[in-house]
């Protein structure tokens, strides 16, 4: 990831196609299409497809980052280099709902069943609930196998929402078996769900996926055959869990 300001000042991250990760961009982008598509667009930054020539790149750069993104960069046809760009959130907070104490607390509190020692640790609101909701659902359909490595879920600075973050481990053709089995765990456990998030995934189209994650900068699809695929299955095992799930009593989450 290359940190770049742009002309008019923008700053932005911008994740490129490597030889390390190639079409791992791509999950970042499928992912903001997704979050539209879903409504939940204050959880997941903007994102833009924007390709560089190495010669735009190489006058900004210090000599080494210019060295390591000539070895490892995958240009296009064109001659640009692919990727996603994100604009720069200054200040981003992470919250520690990703390790304990804070990630068994909110898991309890989605299952719906606190436990005693609850009582001494300070609750989730609603409202965080139902993003955290949001997020395993999320994160059911994009097939997202690194969430839970550290580091990938943020807080907005100024709007306090819930950042679904770092997505290039998303919609893999093939994402590794053990992380999906974690994520469907996650799924498993959960029994409380954000009801807004709930009407618009029994919205959500199984047969336009592909319209809702559109093209890429060639013009071709931005998610290969296989990858949809996954994400159609997810989307039928995401709605089992909602309709089979759910609490008969208690608020919904917003």
């Amino acid at each position: 990831m290359l940190k770049l300001r742009l002309e008019g000042g923008l700053v932005a991250a911008w994740k490129p196609d490597t030889r390390r990760g190639p079409g791992r961009y791509r999950g970042e982008v499928a992912a903001r299409r997704l979050a539209t598509a879903l409504g939940l667009e204050a959880n997941v930054p903007e994102v833009w497809l924007r390709g560089f020539t190495l010669d735009e790149l190489r006058p900004g750069l210090a000599p080494e980052a210019a060295r390591l993104l000539e070895a490892e960069a995958l240009p296009a046809r064109d001659g640009r280099v692919p990727g996603a760009l994100i604009p720069w959130i200054a200040g981003l907070r992470f919250p520690p709902l990703d390790r304990e104490p804070g990630l068994g607390r909110w898991r309890r509190a989605l299952a719906g069943a606190p436990s005693a020692r609850d009582h001494d640790e300070p609750p989730e609101d609603a409202a965080r609930l139902g993003e955290l909701s949001a997020l395993v659902v999320f994160d059911t359909l994009s097939g997202n196998w690194d969430r839970w490595s550290g580091g990938n879920l943020g807080e907005h600075p100024v709007t306090g929402h819930l950042l679904f973050i770092d997505n290039d481990g998303a919609f893999f053709a093939s994402p590794p078996a053990d992380a999906l089995a974690r994520q469907r765990k996650l799924l498993a456990g959960t029994r409380r769900f954000s009801a807004s998030l709930v009407r618009a995934l029994a919205a959500l189209d199984a047969d336009r996926l592909d319209a809702v994650f559109g093209r890429d900068l060639a013009g071709g699809p931005l998610l290969g055959a296989d990858a949809l695929a996954g994400v159609r299955a997810r989307l039928a095992e995401a709605r089992r869990a909602v309709a089979t799930q759910a609490l008969d009593a208690g608020a919904p989450l917003p």
